[in-house]
């Protein structure tokens, strides 16, 4: 019989006669591994997995800062856009955004979709292929869009006779009421994610999960607005071949410097930052991701450990069997190399329970992610989750079979020398490497438990932040009306009514309207002004809900 078949029948017998140990070893081994794994899959869902867009590696985010801003904003002005069109030669593209929707209606029932205000430059630097064509200079204000792909199949039937044709469809218009026509110049021919710039897109219905339902075009010239009131635009460009971050950084810096230097009413003082476009996923969380990695990196290092000297506590009573072995002419590397499959076994069984593990944990914490990173809802056991899976199993086999195959070589070498004629080594060395095992996982636990109790600390004190309102019993529920559907005034009346509403109930004892739930993602910008009294100048304000 061939001696490694031998070995790994010999590994799977001894495993049967001592069940319990094997469970434990490997009970143990899966929660190493299974935390490890789905710690790995945040990092692979918001760090490493690739954007879903042709030339990601070259796309990047134009952001206009102000430092010391006491509103911080990285958006952009429609003039200081076309400078940066007109006068940057580090990219192929640069197009703006605005985020907007429209309302679909059909008999009784509304849709709304959401889509993107743009700059014809947005379908080359996202390589959007459209059906059709996208928009051109002739088409400034003649009532213009492009479909999405998946919009196009959900709401029209994904009839290509739809390109060319007109869509009557409601877009906010405070100047008339009723429906908006338009003529459907193109359909994406392939689902397109929005740009992960905002995560909450406003009012916070539509995300970096969502597809673009369709495109409204966007013209600037550079005698547009600079003023830092109205940068609203979101700002992607793509890298031209060959140029790095840094040298399109150096060029933006001397680009505003020139618009300080020529406006300084609107540009004294502001920064451009060339950022990759991967960075804003996962902003602001990137050194969370690496401390929970580190933490769970950890955890897998306590369990190897721990079996290790599970391990080698079943090793002095096998001292006899490797002495009997030896004696009859097993060498030193097939002692250990039965050692090392047993270890292996028991990784590769804790690892296929550890994915399952994983897979449970994952299920279990979609519910409790934070909004504000949409993109975790993606987390999955894909295929890279699966290979870390793999790779962590074999990493734990090879340190927990290290410290039984160390052992086995010196019970050896303790039969030579002839200082056991049974073949019982001496303990002095099993109890060193017990002792260094047992202080190696007193340092890390200690480490872990340092940094879970600080991380517990933080967490009790963001819960004991006054928010300025009582949350105790609130219920919040979304209202949104079609566009256009009705005039402004309606809106008012429909609001008033669903409180008169609510407020008769006898669960409830008070009622209001809010724009925007207190604490809640997004935001909007606005003028207005209550009936009877005097207009304003136009002038855009930025609102905050601020009720309960």
């Amino acid at each position: 019989m061939d001696p490694l078949r031998q070995d790994l029948r010999g590994s799977l017998r001894y495993f049967r006669r001592h069940r319990g140990f094997v469970a434990a070893a490997v009970l143990v081994l899966a929660l190493g591994i299974g935390a490890t794994t789905a710690v790995f899959s945040v990092s692979e869902t918001l760090l490493l997995r690739p954007l879903p867009y042709p030339d990601r590696d070259r796309l990047v985010a134009l952001k206009s800062v102000r430092r010391l801003d006491a509103f911080p904003s990285t958006r952009a002005a429609a003039g200081t856009l076309a400078d940066w069109q007109r006068q940057a030669a580090s990219f192929d593209a640069v197009a703006g955004y605005r985020w907007t929707s429209l309302d679909v209606i059909a008999g009784a029932r509304s849709h709304r979709l959401s889509g993107l205000q743009v700059t014809p430059e947005f379908f080359r630097v996202f390589g959007v292929a459209v059906g059709g064509r996208s928009f051109a200079a002739g088409d400034r204000g003649a009532g213009t869009l492009v479909l999405g792909h998946d919009a196009s199949r959900r709401h029209f039937d994904g009839d290509g006779a739809v390109v060319g044709g007109t869509l009557d469809l409601h877009v906010r218009d405070l100047s008339r009421v009723g429906p908006t026509r338009f003529t459907v110049l193109g359909v994406a021919t392939a689902a397109v994610r929005f740009p992960p710039i905002e995560v909450d897109f406003e009012l916070g219905v539509a995300t970096v999960l969502d597809t673009v339902d369709f495109w409204l075009p966007m013209f600037i010239a550079p005698t547009d607005t600079r003023e830092a009131e109205l940068r609203t635009i979101n700002v992607v460009a793509k890298l031209r071949d060959g140029v790095t971050v840094a040298r399109a950084q150096a060029e933006m810096d001397a680009i505003a410097r020139r618009q300080a230097a020529d406006h300084p009413e609107d540009h004294r003082g502001w920064e451009v930052r060339v950022v990759p476009l991967r960075e804003p996923t996962a902003a602001g969380t990137r050194d969370g991701v690496v401390l929970l990695s580190v933490g769970a990196g950890l955890l897998l290092l306590i369990a190897c450990a721990n079996v290790a000297t599970l391990l080698l506590a079943r090793g002095v009573a096998r001292r006899r069997e490797v002495a009997i072995r030896a004696a009859l002419g097993a060498n030193r590397w097939r002692t250990a190399r039965r050692f090392l499959i047993e270890a292996a076994l028991l990784a590769l069984g804790a690892g296929a329970l550890g994915v399952v593990l994983a897979s449970w944990a994952i299920a279990l914490a979609r519910s409790w992610l934070p909004p504000s990173l949409p993109a975790l809802q993606e987390m999955a056991v894909n295929p890279s989750v699966l290979g870390f899976a793999v790779l962590s199993a074999a990493l734990t086999a090879c340190i927990t079979g290290a410290a039984p195959t160390l052992q086995a070589g010196r019970t050896e070498d303790a039969r030579l020398a002839g200082r056991d004629a049974r073949g019982l080594t001496s303990e002095g060395s099993s109890t060193r490497l017990v002792g260094v095992l047992v202080a190696a996982e007193v340092a890390l636990t200690v480490v872990l438990l340092l940094g879970a109790g600080l991380l517990v600390q933080s967490a009790l004190h963001a819960g004991q932040v006054e928010t300025g309102f009582n949350p105790s019993n609130v219920l919040t529920m979304t209202v949104s009306l079609p566009e256009n559907k009705f005039d402004w005034e309606h809106n008012a009346v429909f609001a008033r009514e669903v409180i008169e509403a609510v407020r008769v109930l006898p669960s409830i004892t008070g009622a209001a309207v809010v724009q925007g739930v207190p604490m809640g993602a997004g935001g909007f910008f606005g003028s207005g002004g209550s009936k009877g009294t005097p207009r304003q100048p136009a002038r855009r304000s930025r609102f905050i809900a601020c009720g309960s």
